[in-house]
């Protein structure tokens, strides 16, 4: 008896003091891509049209083509117009467990956004309104999902958010010189990256929430010890 009850000891004291060492790969991989699909049909049934677009105010001081560019263009009332998908971008998945929690890390993209807005334009050369529909090809958000081995529970969160500029798409209408002066100089004269950065500004807050409520549907991959 004593025999019994001293392997039970060790049997528990090694599973107490044991580390796991990672997650269940294919888990992991059909975790995240759970996730996102719950996310992504609370946005198609929230409406894309629905998320809020922040206005934009971009200050030009410039020479383009031999003419002065100086003043401002406003981007107002904007919307989502489309997104094409949102993907798990495996190359930015990864693991680290301690003897409290596991953290999985991983990387959403937006994928082909467009974002249309009325434009307002005052500079010395005179006024103009029209419109523009920005598509930047890729919005990514950074995203970590957190399980507490003590109580099993599962936290989510967005801790930051890039995009690239070299994979946008401008189109202003009409098509004429005073718009094709401002395109040729968003990306050298005021980074039009921002002008998406903060037309989504407001996001995380919505995303983050459809992430909590994907969480509570959805199994957290088993540890490997």
């Amino acid at each position: 008896m004593k025999l019994i009850f001293y392997i039970f000891t060790l049997l528990y004291l090694y599973v107490s003091n044991s580390r796991a060492s990672s997650i269940d790969v294919t888990q992991g991989d059909e975790y995240l891509r759970k996730i996102v699909e719950d996310v992504w049909n609370q946005l198609v049934e929230n409406d894309f049209s629905n998320l809020p677009v922040g206005d934009y105010d971009l200050a030009y001081n410039t020479t383009t083509w031999g003419h002065e560019l100086v003043g401002h263009a406003y981007y107002e009332d904007g919307f989502v117009m489309d997104i094409e998908s949102l993907e798990v971008d495996n190359r930015g998945t990864s693991t680290i467990i301690s003897k409290s929690e596991v953290t999985l890390y991983s990387t959403v993209q937006f994928r082909n956004l467009e974002v249309f807005f009325d434009v307002r334009t005052e500079f010395t050369v005179g006024n103009k309104v029209g419109t523009v529909i920005i598509r930047p090809a890729v919005y990514i958000y950074n995203i970590r999902f957190t399980q507490d081995l003590a109580t099993m529970n599962v936290a989510s969160a967005i801790y930051s958010e890039s995009n690239k500029q070299e994979n946008y798409d401008w189109d202003f209408s009409p098509d004429d010189p005073l718009f094709a002066r401002i395109k040729k100089h968003y990306i050298s004269q005021a980074s039009g990256t921002s002008i998406i950065r903060n037309a989504v500004s407001n996001w995380r807050p919505i995303l983050e929430k459809m992430l909590t409520n994907a969480v509570k549907r959805t199994k957290f991959p088993d540890l490997i010890l």
